[in-house]
């Protein structure tokens, strides 16, 4: 397992190391100081995956929300689902408010400095297990109707064909799937375009899965497992359109 450490500071990276050795002995430990430096690690095809990235917020010139941001865009390049592929990124930073940044580039976690080490140990124990997981999985898993979702200590693994629908609240958003509701911090609008063509952004706060619709009416939706949605009346034609569609694909 190789673990990247991304800080601006060689005391914390030196630190940070000693406490990863200290939990996971056999994972190899790679510093970087910059953004830069840990991008041109990411972006260089010869160089050993990373699994698990600590990695700080607050750097110069290139800080850790780009780093998220550009890693994430180019797993998308390849067509893979951003939320079961690695590196696992644990925001290690001294900045207590952008939590909800963190979330929405499927942080792993966020942890604030000064670091609780029980914290450190039961999030990065957590990451190794999930790295573990995602090793064993064949490549059909890796794709986009697969979805891994961290919520608080709990990691959650379910098909896309099971969500149901997703809501927005506030700054979170509740994943309505078969047997379970899921909620975590991010935006709706990046779930929409990660997800598969099933699925339709009926309102600004509702984002469907057209597989589970029972039935529409001009102002909201019945999903087959109870739960309502509202339709927009700006969206209710494309709506029905792409639902059409898809019920005709089906049947075809």
């Amino acid at each position: 397992m190789v673990v990247g450490i991304c800080d601006d500071e060689i005391i914390v990276r030196e630190s940070l190391e000693k406490y990863v050795s200290e939990l996971l002995g056999t994972a190899k430990c790679v510093q970087f100081s910059s953004g830069d430096e840990i991008l041109h690690y990411y972006l260089c095809p010869d160089k050993p995956e990373i699994d698990i990235l600590l990695l700080d917020l607050a750097m110069a010139e290139t800080d850790g929300m780009v780093v998220a941001e550009t890693i994430q865009a180019k797993i998308k390049e390849k067509e893979q689902s951003v939320r079961i592929t690695k590196p696992l990124i644990i925001f290690v930073t001294g900045i207590q408010d952008r939590m909800a940044e963190a979330f929405n580039v499927n942080a792993f976690d966020y942890i604030v400095k000064p670091i609780n080490k029980d914290k450190f140990k039961n999030t990065v124990l957590s990451a190794a297990e999930e790295i573990k997981r995602i090793d064993l999985l064949p490549n059909s898993c890796r794709e986009e109707n697969h979805i891994t979702i961290k919520n608080g200590g709990t990691t959650f693994s379910l098909n896309e064909e099971d969500i149901v629908c997703i809501e927005s609240v506030g700054r979170k958003v509740v994943i309505h799937a078969l047997g379970r509701k899921i909620e975590i911090y991010g935006k709706i609008g990046e779930w929409e375009q990660n997800l598969g063509d099933t699925f339709f952004r009926v309102h600004k706060s509702y984002l469907v899965n057209m597989k589970h619709v029972k039935k529409y009416t001009r102002g909201d939706i019945t999903m087959a497992s109870g739960q309502q949605a509202l339709l927009s009346k700006y969206r209710y034609n494309d709506f029905v359109q792409s639902y059409m569609n898809y019920i005709a694909d089906r049947e075809s």
